[in-house]
């Protein structure tokens, strides 16, 4: 409970300074990630490569981020 609460509150911030996308809900967010974090370890210990990991963190991190250029609106 202590790691999702101290997530959430860095991924609040995150959102404030834009480094996290905005239609995120945070709390939800920390569980996504930190479960994320959690099925990392299981695929390591199953015998996937540090190139595996690496795309998976790479992929998970690109979902939350903010566009990197604006999404034009209609």
């Amino acid at each position: 409970a202590k790691l999702l609460a101290n997530l959430e509150r860095a991924l609040s911030h995150a959102q404030l300074l834009g480094e996290l996308r905005p239609d995120l809900e945070p709390a939800a967010t920390a569980r996504v990630l930190a479960n994320t974090a959690m099925g990392m370890s299981v695929t390591w210990k199953a015998g996937s490569s540090p190139a595996e990991l690496i795309e998976i963190a790479e992929t998970s991190l690109a979902a939350v981020a903010p566009p990197k250029e604006p999404i034009p609106t209609a």
